[in-house]
């Protein structure tokens, strides 16, 4: 069997063009998670923090959580804004996910985009006002894929550090 040469560079330069560029973004992907994954374990040295849970997504947020200090350490390193923040989970009396909507008109009628996901943190002291931290803005030219999954994952995470009585709790009547 006689290999034709010029055949056989022309698959495989076509083979390359194809898996090159998926094997390059793979790995920038990769380092921009583990850049972000060590100035999030930096920071929160910085605040004496030893994170136990880290979760990090769309290459530009990253949050941890110190379950022994109760404590959210929060990083979001997108283009417009650069925004770090420690949560002191045991001030915190609830966690939701809070979705932002905006109605857009279309030929086949009016349409409901979501614009941004938070995790909203209500402080125990009447006061003061309530924590948003951002898990997705459709601002920042990204679709959305699975961040609602992970801002419902972190929330359910959160819920058992607070010290909050739960609203449904059921006590026996004394006879």
């Amino acid at each position: 069997m006689k290999v034709d040469l010029p055949s056989l560079i022309i698959g495989i330069l076509a083979l390359a063009t194809f898996f090159v560029p998926i094997t390059w973004y793979q790995i920038s992907e990769k380092i921009k998670e583990k850049r972000l994954n060590n100035e999030l374990t930096q920071y929160a040295q910085k605040e004496n923090l030893t994170l136990t849970n880290t979760e990090i997504w769309s290459d530009h947020y990253a949050l941890g959580i110190d379950k022994k200090c109760k404590k959210l350490v929060y990083l979001n390193q997108s283009e417009n804004k650069d925004q770090k923040k420690v949560v002191d989970l045991s001030k915190v009396q609830k966690c939701k996910v809070s979705n932002g909507t905006k109605t857009v008109r279309s030929v086949s009628g009016n349409k409901r985009i979501l614009t941004n996901i938070d995790l909203l943190f209500h402080y125990r002291e009447s006061g003061k006002s309530a924590t948003s931290l951002e898990v997705y803005n459709n601002n920042n030219g990204r679709t959305l894929s699975y961040e609602i999954s992970i801002a419902n994952k972190l929330a359910r995470s959160i819920r058992p550090l607070l010290n909050s009585t739960s609203e449904h709790s059921y006590r026996i009547p004394k006879s």
